[in-house]
């Protein structure tokens, strides 16, 4: 066989094997479709940060309901629509997406801070207080608190007086670190005497 044919030989061989490679390529996801999805979703969290609930909800639904959403996004699109509902005291419907995006990323921070909170304004304080926990001993492990650390706090402070019975003890040590953390937070009026 002449290199010619060897040459063919090879180049068929390759075309052949190169075919299922490129028909999974097909059914992967274009970079269009991608960028499709990352378009809405920043849309969305632009919404959400206007404080335009609606549109925030209509975006973020988009962006959830597209099965070729990846699970990091779909996670943050279920966190985003939650605080939404939130806000628009639709707190069942917020829980249940907070609910999702916590079983897609269990570790995502604000997920488990907002259910918190609209736990929270459900009354259902010890719930509220579990998912805080967690958000604080994640951001316990990193190196300096945050302000943010400062609302984990304040707001598990407030559950802990929310909860039956409630528990001044450590309402008044959340309260201190929030402020120790953040000197601009305001203690209500009510547990200015823990």
């Amino acid at each position: 066989m002449g290199i010619r044919a060897l040459i063919v030989t090879l180049v068929v061989a390759l075309a052949i094997s190169a075919a299922p490679v490129q028909a999974a390529k097909k059914k992967a996801m274009k970079p269009n479709e991608q960028m499709e999805i990352s378009d809405v979703y920043a849309m969305g969290v632009e919404q959400v940060n206007g404080r335009h609930w609606n549109a925030g909800i209509e975006a973020m639904t988009k962006v959830i309901d597209n099965p070729k959403t990846t699970k990091d996004i779909m996670a943050n699109a279920y966190d985003n629509r939650g605080v939404c509902y939130t806000n628009k005291k639709m707190n069942d419907k917020a829980v249940a997406d907070f609910d999702k995006a916590v079983e897609l990323q269990p570790n995502l921070q604000s997920a488990l801070y907002h259910r918190a909170r609209a736990l929270a304004a459900m009354g259902k304080h010890a719930e509220a207080v579990a998912d805080l926990d967690k958000v604080i001993s994640m951001e316990n492990a990193g190196s300096q608190p945050s302000l943010a650390t400062a609302d984990y706090y304040y707001n598990r402070g407030i559950s802990e007086m929310g909860m039956s019975p409630p528990d001044p003890e450590k309402a008044k040590a959340d309260f201190a670190m929030a402020k120790k953390i953040n000197p601009k937070v305001k203690i209500p009026v009510k547990y200015k005497h823990l």
